[in-house]
């Protein structure tokens, strides 16, 4: 069974992580309350995905990310940070192997990461290895003054900086931005850490670091006042979304649980991401596409896509809730049957949404959204036709473990 190991120095938050995992059956976990001790576990047992706190003490989670890229290459890791989590302008792909989870950590967000990295992990070849562009956040974070030495293949450069702010770079004959933004497109890199030379400490770098990476922060605001001994704790959620969470895709490889755990909880989940991965580039060439997604019954994001910035689907689909219910309710009434889709023009956008409800099948939405002047009688046909094949793929007989 896969081995996933976790850092983080509160010994209760690792128990009560541990205790939640070996429910699901799906891995094993380790735990390292420092970075030292997960520095030996690394080193003499076999690790498919590395979890840890950014503040991890006595070798701190920058240190053991850089370990990580110069000696296990490809292995999926995710950061907990209690600062919030960088927002990239651009979807991050699918191969990136380095994922942001904001602390508290919710278990489902955290047991869905994990759940991704062994799916990439599984994908032999396809993991480009760590990208240079998620991992300088949290070098803002950290307020790291270094050097970073970047490898990549046969190519290595060097970035400068002071308290977290990008000063200066360097690669072969160009310097500053020029050198910069040369190395943002490196990927499988190999990163080492060291101290930061008395010359390089003129600014030499305008541009803001966060922009060079892409992306701007995000945080929950009402998790503001946590105090760092509260940064530890799990968000509570139901054995139930935890369950779910452990049967979602693995980007197009269905996670299979043992029936006499969840039965067939989360088929709808299975399936989705997977069949949207097949269709997705039809949507992309519609005109004036701007976001596609599968929602389950409670408004659960289970698959998307963006064509530029994220839109915050499950909150636009659970804020026309109430609109739903309420179409359906006077569809029925009138002896229509429930209002099955519906469609919102706005100034800027045209919102589709779709309810999908089989006898036997578990209800799921589809939300498309175009531009105003863009094609979205298309997408209407498009949702209608991805909704068919969600159905015939869920009743399809699933094999279990």
């Amino acid at each position: 069974m896969d081995k996933v190991l976790v850092v983080d120095k509160d010994p209760a938050f690792l128990t009560n992580l541990k205790k939640t995992f070996s429910s699901l059956h799906q891995f094993d976990m380790r735990g390292a309350l420092d970075g030292k001790e997960a520095l030996k576990i690394l080193s003499s047992e076999p690790v498919s995905v590395f979890v840890t706190d950014i503040n991890a003490e006595k070798v701190d989670g920058l240190e053991l990310l850089a370990y990580i890229s110069q000696t296990h290459q490809g292995m999926p890791c995710i950061v907990m940070s209690s600062y919030g989590r960088p927002w990239f302008y651009k979807p991050l792909e699918q191969k990136e192997i380095l994922y942001h989870v904001e602390k508290p950590v919710s278990m489902v967000s955290l047991v869905s990461a994990i759940l991704v990295g062994l799916s990439l992990k599984d994908e032999e070849g396809i993991s480009r290895g760590m990208s240079l562009n998620t991992f300088l956040p949290l070098i803002e974070i950290e307020r790291k003054t270094c050097r970073l030495e970047v490898r990549s293949q046969a190519k290595k450069g060097y970035l400068y900086f002071d308290e977290g702010a990008l000063i200066d770079a360097h690669y072969k004959n160009y310097s500053s931005e020029t050198a910069a933004s040369e190395m943002m497109s490196w990927e499988n890199c190999s990163l080492f850490l060291g101290e930061l030379p008395r010359r390089r400490y003129q600014k030499r770098v305008n541009v803001p670091l966060m922009e060079m990476a892409g992306a701007t922060w995000k945080k929950d605001f009402s998790d503001q006042n946590i105090s760092s001994d509260q940064s530890s704790e799990v968000k509570s959620d139901s054995n139930q979304d935890i369950a779910n969470a452990a049967t979602r895709i693995r980007f197009g490889i269905p996670v299979l649980v043992k029936p006499n755990l969840y039965e067939n909880i989360g088929i709808a989940e299975q399936v989705g991401a997977k069949i949207l991965n097949s269709q997705v580039e039809k949507f992309k060439s519609i005109r004036g596409y701007v976001a596609i997604g599968v929602l389950d019954r409670n408004f659960g994001l289970i698959a998307c896509d963006y064509a530029g910035s994220e839109v915050v689907l499950t909150d636009l689909a659970r804020s026309f809730k109430s609109v739903l219910n309420q179409c359906s309710e006077i569809t029925s009434k009138h002896g229509f049957s429930e209002c099955r889709l519906s469609t919102y023009h706005t100034n800027s956008a045209v919102i589709q949404i779709l309810f999908s409800s089989q006898i036997n099948l578990p209800p799921f939405y589809l939300i498309g959204i175009t531009k105003s002047g863009g094609n979205w009688f298309f997408m209407k046909f498009e949702l209608e036709n991805l909704e068919s094949q969600l159905i015939e793929a869920m009743k399809k007989p699933i094999n279990l473990k």
